[in-house]
């Protein structure tokens, strides 16, 4: 039963940061492979 509630809890925090990765490196210009998670950090 926890290990359902936890799946369910943590299935749309991967979904939202899945989505900010990708939506970062569709919109950034310069985002490269990494998406900028190394030299400019990720804020």
């Amino acid at each position: 039963m926890a290990g359902r509630i936890a799946r369910w809890g943590l299935a749309p925090v991967l979904g939202a940061v899945w989505w900010w990765a990708v939506l970062r490196l569709a919109l950034t210009p310069h985002a490269g492979a990494l998406g900028g998670c190394g030299g400019r950090g990720w804020g």
